[in-house]
Formats: structure tokens, C-alpha cells, sequence
């Protein structure tokens, strides 16, 4: 008897904690979250040797799971088309750096790709940031990065080390085709796009990482100010990108 009601109990427990995960949330800003199932089965990434044998060696030096690292590797090799130089803001220990780093050398692109980071922690968080209260992602250091970019063979970026723009900004050029931006609170993300807008090519790409994600409410809020802006098209990637094409023309 005892055994029966303790199988009761654990069906039951398991069945409350998939509501949980899977249940739609709202958070304070009343934005809904809902665990989403794309029902297409195209899976690229694997079929794509030279990224799938990159992705297994840097996986570990990144918080992005593999759809999100084959975007960014997908969009870098387009943008290598438009001229102009390369920027990511939140490298943590290199990872999807050194993915885009591996499209640009597959295209055989040498423009400048900068690399920003405090490698102190998430900066800027507010109200608006529903999770984070900075500091967070402080586990790394420019040593991670360095050997993630040894392993591969890649050139080092141009390393920008503390708050971008506020610290670093100027070191950038005025031509930027790329840009990543994975700081993950509001703030810090608008003013890294305010101010990397007047440096954008006539076309460019820029990817916001933590689109959609219930922990980032702050670059759901900030990428949903944006999709209406003029010059830029909106794409929501259920993946967790938000991603903006801008034409200048």
C-alpha cells in the first residue's frame, strides 16, 4: 500500500513540475513566457563539418547551447559580404567569439573584429532587469578566452577590456557590419545599440542574444522598443535571438 501511494505521489510530483517548466509565465512587465516546440527538423549544424568540429571544441567556453551558436556562425559568414568590422559585447570565456571568429577566417574575411567585455560581470542591471543585480558571469577571465582561441588556431581579437561604450567605445571604428550583443540587462544593451547605430555600413546585422528569455526580460523589453524603428527589419528566432537587419539605403 505504502509503495502504491509513494508511485502516486511521484507521478503527481513529476506532472507539477512539467506545468511549471512548461506553463506560461508572466513577469512583472506582464510579458508571457511560454516553453515553444518549433515543429521544423532542419538541422544545418550538423550537416556543417567545419562548424560542427568548431562547436565541439569551444562548447565548453560558452552558455549558448548549439542553435544559437550556428545562427551566430551563419550570420558572421553573410556579413563577412558587407565590409566593415566585426564587434561582440559579452564574450565571457570566448566561445561564440571564437565561432564567429571561425566564419570570418573561412571567408577569408581580415577586417577588424573587436571583443568587449568588464570579464567582471553583468553591469547596468536596473527594475527593468528581472534577474540579474550585477557582478553575475564573473567566472572567466581573458586566460579562457586566449586558450579557446589557441586551441583553434584563430587570431586573438582586438580585446576591449571594461564597460562598452562607456570605457571603450572609441577604440571601435566607424564601420561596423556586426554586432553581437550578449550583456543581458536593458540598460547596457541600449546604450551599446545607441551608440553603435551611427556606426553601422549600409548593411549590417545585429544579433541580440537572450531575446525571449523569461531571465532577460530587460533585452525582450529594450529589442521590442526597437522592431518598429526605421532602416531595421525585426526577426524573432525562437532560439533566443533577437535579430535586426539594418539598411541604411
Amino acid at each position: 500500500m505504502i509503495r502504491k501511494i509513494k508511485k502516486v505521489f511521484d507521478i503527481f510530483f513529476k506532472y507539477c513540475c512539467l506545468y511549471i517548466h512548461f506553463a506560461p509565465r508572466k513577469n512583472n512587465g506582464e510579458l508571457v513566457y511560454l516553453r515553444s516546440f518549433p515543429e521544423a527538423t532542419y538541422a544545418p549544424w550538423f550537416q556543417d563539418i567545419f562548424f560542427y568540429d568548431t562547436y565541439t571544441k569551444i562548447k565548453k567556453y560558452s552558455l549558448k547551447d548549439i542553435y544559437r551558436l550556428y545562427e551566430l556562425y551563419s550570420l558572421a559568414t553573410q556579413a563577412c559580404n558587407y565590409g566593415g568590422s566585426f564587434v561582440e559585447i559579452g564574450a565571457w570565456r570566448g566561445g561564440s567569439a571564437a565561432i564567429i571568429a571561425s566564419a570570418k577566417k573561412k571567408m577569408l574575411n581580415s577586417n577588424d573584429f573587436y571583443l568587449c567585455d568588464t570579464f567582471e560581470g553583468v553591469v547596468k542591471a536596473s527594475f527593468i532587469d528581472n534577474f540579474y543585480n550585477n557582478g553575475e558571469h564573473n567566472d572567466t577571465d581573458l586566460n579562457y578566452v586566449n586558450k579557446v582561441f589557441d586551441k583553434l588556431n584563430l587570431m586573438l581579437p582586438k580585446v576591449l577590456t571594461g564597460i562598452f561604450p562607456d570605457d571603450t567605445g572609441n577604440e571601435v571604428s566607424d564601420n561596423v557590419s556586426f554586432l553581437h550583443i550578449d550583456v543581458d540587462t536593458y540598460q547596457s544593451a541600449k546604450d551599446i545599440f545607441n551608440f553603435c547605430q551611427n556606426k553601422f555600413t549600409d548593411k549590417a546585422v545585429i544579433i541580440f542574444d537572450d531575446y525571449g528569455f523569461f531571465e532577460t526580460n530587460g533585452i525582450t523589453i529594450l529589442c521590442n522598443e526597437l522592431k518598429n524603428k526605421k532602416n531595421m527589419t525585426f526577426i524573432h528566432n525562437l532560439n533566443g535571438h533577437g535579430i535586426f537587419l539594418w539598411n541604411k539605403v
